[in-house]
């Protein structure tokens, strides 16, 4: 999945919410937030925060995350849990600039491309 933060028709944050779902069955699972006025308020929001804290963790350990300077980010993990390594790689590419139409023709997104697919000289 390629996204650009500049994209003007569909924000980028759809495109994180897909790899968040496809990511969601290799975390811990999501605790409900606390309701207001709970009895238990403060046990409550105690476990809630902990359960972030630990599916943060895990999502940690199980994306390998690449910052590219004047591009954008790069995320991929395997949908086994194996960090990308796996035959069932997700990849989320978010370029700092680009736009909705033609973000395929950006440059670092055919790299990318042809890194993730074997093409041309990353077919070795």
């Amino acid at each position: 999945i390629a996204h650009s933060r500049l994209d003007e028709q569909i924000p980028y944050s759809h495109s994180h919410t897909l790899i968040d779902e496809l990511l969601s069955p290799l975390l811990p699972a999501k605790a409900p937030l606390p309701a207001p006025g709970s009895p238990n308020l403060k046990e409550e929001f105690a476990a809630f925060t902990e359960a972030q804290n630990d599916r943060r963790e895990a999502r940690l350990a199980v994306v390998k995350k690449r910052e590219i300077p004047n591009f954008g980010i790069i995320e991929e993990f395997d949908r086994d849990g194996s960090n990308g390594s796996g035959e069932r790689k997700v990849v989320y590419v978010e370029t700092i600039w680009g736009n909705h139409a033609n973000i395929g023709l950006h440059e670092g997104v055919q790299d990318e491309i042809a890194r993730v697919f074997r093409l041309g000289a990353h077919s070795a």
